[in-house]
C-alpha cells in the first residue's frame, strides 16, 4: 500500500508538470522597482506621531525607512517628531502624518467535534475478528481570534500655508490575521497588542514599498525546445552531424543556466545563434532572458523582438515571447523612473 501511495504521488506530480508546466526550467530575475511616489522631496521627510498609535506604527515606519539603502547610500534624510535637532528640521521638505484607524481583536467561540478512538460504541464480527465500526464522539471548546489593523498615511509638502493641494500621497493600508485554539492544543493565542504589533510591521513593509524603491524577484520560463529547421540542400552543405551538435550545445546552455552559470550559457547561445544563421526564436528568446538577468534591457529588447519576428515567420504563437515583450517594455519605463529617483541620494553615511 505504501509503494502504491508513493507511486500515486509521483504520477500525480508528473501530470501536474504536464498540465501546468510547473516543471519547466525557469530563471530567477531580481529587479529594483521604483517607488510609487515620484516626487524627489519625499527623501527629506519628517514623520509625525500617529493618532491612536498603541502599536508603535510611526516608530516602526521611521526605523524601516532609516535602514533603506540604494547603491550603498541611505535613501531618506529622516526626522522623527520631538527627537530631532532644529538643524535637521530645516532640511525637511515633506511631512508624513498618520492615524491607526483600526486596532482590533474579535473573538469567536465555537465547538469542534472529535473522535475518541479509545471508546468503541458498536463492534461487529468479521472473519473471526472484532472490528469497531463506531467510536464515541465528543465536543471541545475552541476559539477563533481575528486580528485587524488599518492605518492611514498622508504625505504633504512642507509649506506655511495649510492646503489640500500640498498633499502628494495618501493611502489606507490593511493587515489581518486569523488564529485558532482548541482545548488540548499546545499553541497559545497571542494578545491583541502582540499580534497587532506584528501586523503593523506588515503595514510598514507595504508603506516602505510605496515610498522607496524595493527589490522584486520573479521567475521567467525558458524555451527548452530548439526550433531548428534547415532545408535539405543547405543541410547537405553543412558538416555531418550538424543538427545533433547544435541540439547538444543548446541542451548544454540550458544546463549551465540551471547551474546558474549564466555567462557560460550566454557565450554558448551567442555562438549557436551565429551557427544557426540567427534563425532560431528559442535561442534569441533565451539570450533575451540572460541579458534581462544582467540588467541589459536594451539588448534584451533586441533579442526579444528578433524572437518575436522569427516566431511569426514560422506561424508560431509563443506566449512566453508575447509576455516577454510586454515585461521588457514595462521594465524599461520603470528603469527611467528609477534612475530619476535614485539620482542624488540624500546622504552617504
Amino acid at each position: 500500500m505504501k509503494i502504491l501511495g508513493t507511486l500515486g504521488k509521483l504520477t500525480f506530480g508528473f501530470f501536474i508538470c504536464l498540465g501546468f508546466g510547473a516543471c519547466s526550467q525557469k530563471i530567477l530575475m531580481t529587479r529594483l522597482e521604483p517607488a510609487l511616489i515620484t516626487n524627489q522631496n519625499i527623501k527629506y521627510i519628517k514623520i509625525n506621531s500617529f493618532k491612536n498609535d498603541d502599536i508603535n506604527q510611526s516608530k516602526q515606519i521611521y526605523k524601516a525607512l532609516k535602514n533603506i539603502k540604494i547603491k550603498n547610500k541611505k535613501y531618506f534624510n529622516l526626522v522623527l517628531e520631538n527627537t530631532s535637532k532644529s538643524s535637521e528640521n530645516q532640511k525637511v521638505k515633506t511631512i508624513l502624518n498618520g492615524e491607526v484607524l483600526l486596532n482590533s481583536l474579535d473573538i469567536y467561540p465555537y465547538f469542534k467535534r472529535r473522535t475518541d478512538f479509545g471508546t468503541c460504541l458498536i463492534v461487529v464480527l468479521r472473519n473471526g475478528q472484532e472490528i469497531c465500526i463506531r467510536f464515541a464522539r465528543y465536543e471541545i471548546f475552541c476559539r477563533k481570534n481575528t486580528y485587524k489593523v488599518k492605518t492611514k498615511i498622508e504625505v504633504k509638502l512642507k509649506t506655511k500655508k495649510i492646503s489640500t493641494s500640498n498633499i502628494i500621497f495618501k493611502k489606507i493600508y490593511n493587515a489581518s490575521k486569523i488564529l485558532k485554539h482548541c482545548e488540548g492544543d499546545f499553541n497559545i493565542l497571542p494578545s491583541k497588542n502582540e499580534q497587532n504589533t506584528i501586523l503593523a510591521q506588515n503595514i510598514t513593509k507595504q508603506i516602505s514599498r510605496d515610498l522607496a524603491p524595493y527589490y522584486k524577484s520573479y521567475k521567467v520560463k525558458l524555451l527548452e525546445n530548439l526550433d531548428l529547421k534547415i532545408s535539405k540542400t543547405k543541410e547537405k552543405k553543412l558538416k555531418k552531424g550538424f543538427r545533433e551538435k547544435i541540439e547538444k550545445e543548446f541542451k548544454k546552455a540550458l544546463k549551465e543556466i540551471k547551474n546558474k552559470n549564466y555567462k557560460q550559457a550566454k557565450n554558448i547561445l551567442e555562438k549557436l545563434n551565429s551557427k544557426t544563421f540567427y534563425k532560431s526564436y528559442a535561442i534569441n528568446y533565451n539570450l533575451s532572458l540572460l541579458e534581462e538577468y544582467f540588467d541589459k534591457l536594451n539588448k534584451a529588447q533586441i533579442y526579444m523582438q528578433k524572437a518575436s519576428s522569427l516566431a511569426q515567420s514560422k506561424n508560431k504563437k509563443i506566449d512566453e515571447i508575447k509576455q516577454g515583450l510586454k515585461r521588457l517594455k514595462r521594465e524599461q519605463k520603470n528603469k527611467i523612473i528609477l534612475n530619476k529617483q535614485i539620482r542624488n541620494n540624500t546622504y552617504n553615511k
